[in-house]
């Protein structure tokens, strides 16, 4: 990728967003939050984007709250799924590459040999899942040239996040009580530097 890139990153104040903006630190950025853009807002998403004129689109933008996805299924649908529509629309227009971050939370776990990047075994057991599936398959159907990025627990240094839960717990208490019945592999936000390079 040529250090002139002009990528635009969403969701820039996020946990993921932060770390890729170090990361991506050399290239041409533009840092967009909820201050900047309403990724809910059509004609906005069109009239910014289209301004910018990005080569890259980097969607860190989501609603990621699990529980309250299960109380605000609008919030949720719109972020994580019309959303996605609105970018993957201008991206394809202008012919940008979309870069969108879903989860492993579009499947239902219950595979025991896992999931590889074709796996059409979906099920998703809440309704942050449900949101971020339907997310997929509009990106989908609506095509250009993206890249959908399946992850799962992130962590880093910026945002609330399991594993600085667990050290924060480990440092407070003698004795730490978690559930023991979920199976996950963290990754690390600042990880991404390996693919960007």
């Amino acid at each position: 990728m040529d250090k002139q890139t002009k990528i635009l990153i969403l969701g820039a104040k996020g946990m993921l967003g932060q770390d890729l903006v170090k990361i991506l630190a050399d290239f041409s950025l533009t840092l967009w939050d909820k201050g900047e853009i309403d990724i809910t807002d059509q004609n906005m998403v069109d009239k910014k984007i289209t301004a910018l004129n990005p080569q890259i689109i980097i969607n860190c933008a989501a609603y990621t709250a699990v529980d309250n996805c299960e109380i605000h299924k609008d919030l949720a649908l719109q972020l994580n799924n019309q959303a996605v529509g609105y970018l993957a629309f201008c991206a394809k227009r202008i012919g940008a590459i979309l870069v969108h971050i879903s989860t492993d939370y579009v499947f239902n776990g219950q595979n025991v040999k896992g999931y590889s990047e074709d796996s059409q075994e979906f099920g998703p057991v809440n309704f942050y899942g449900e949101s971020k599936l339907s997310g997929e398959k509009t990106l989908k159907n609506i095509g250009g040239k993206y890249y959908l990025i399946r992850t799962s627990w992130i962590y880093g240094k910026n945002g609330k996040n399991f594993v600085e839960t667990m050290l924060k717990l480990g440092a407070e208490q003698k004795e730490v009580r978690v559930v023991n019945d979920q199976f996950g592999k963290p990754t690390y936000a600042v990880d991404w530097r390996l693919s960007c390079n």
